[in-house]
C-alpha cells in the first residue's frame, strides 16, 4: 500500500466530506447514497441483530433498513460527531446521535438516541470508504434500573 501518512489534514477532511454525506443520506432515508461510500470488505455491526458482512450483504441491509423506515416515518436525525482521527490508511470517526421518528399513519414521535463507530479505509486508488459501522441506543435510566423485589 502507498505510504499517505504526510497527508493526514487532507485525508481527515475527506474523512469529514464522507461522514456529511452519510449523515446526508441517513437523515434522508437516502439508501443508494451508501453505494458509493463503502467499501468491499465492509462490515455493520448493528445492535440486537447478527452482524453483515461483505458489500452485497451489507448494501441490501442498509436498503432494507432504510427502506421500511421511509415507508412507515417522516424522519429527523441530528448527528454530533465528536472525534475523528487519521492514522496512515485508517481511520475513524464516533459520535452521538439522535433519531427523531414521525410515524406517517400518525402517533406519537419515537426519539432515539445513541453513539456511533465508523472505521475507515484508504484503498490503493486513494479514496476512503466505510470499512466498519456500528452503533448502539442509550436507553433512559429508568429502563435500566432493576425493578424492585417484592416480599
Amino acid at each position: 500500500m502507498p505510504d499517505h501518512s504526510s497527508d493526514d489534514a487532507g485525508a481527515e477532511q475527506a474523512i469529514r466530506d464522507i461522514i456529511a454525506r452519510l449523515t446526508r443520506a441517513e437523515a434522508t432515508l437516502d439508501a443508494p447514497a451508501f453505494d458509493d461510500l463503502v467499501a468491499d470488505d465492509v462490515v455493520i455491526l448493528p445492535p440486537n441483530v447478527p452482524l453483515v458482512e461483505g458489500r452485497e450483504a451489507c448494501l441490501a441491509f442498509i436498503h432494507e433498513t432504510l427502506g421500511e423506515v421511509a415507508a412507515l416515518f417522516s424522519r429527523e436525525m441530528q448527528v454530533d460527531v465528536s472525534e475523528v482521527r487519521v492514522s496512515g490508511d485508517l481511520a475513524f470517526d464516533r459520535g452521538t446521535y439522535e433519531d427523531r421518528l414521525t410515524p406517517k399513519a400518525g402517533g406519537d414521535v419515537e426519539i432515539e438516541t445513541g453513539k456511533y463507530l465508523r472505521v475507515y479505509g484508504r484503498g490503493a486508488d486513494g479514496r476512503w470508504k466505510v470499512a466498519r459501522i456500528s452503533w448502539s441506543q442509550t436507553f433512559p435510566p429508568e429502563l435500566l434500573e432493576e425493578p424492585a423485589a417484592h416480599d
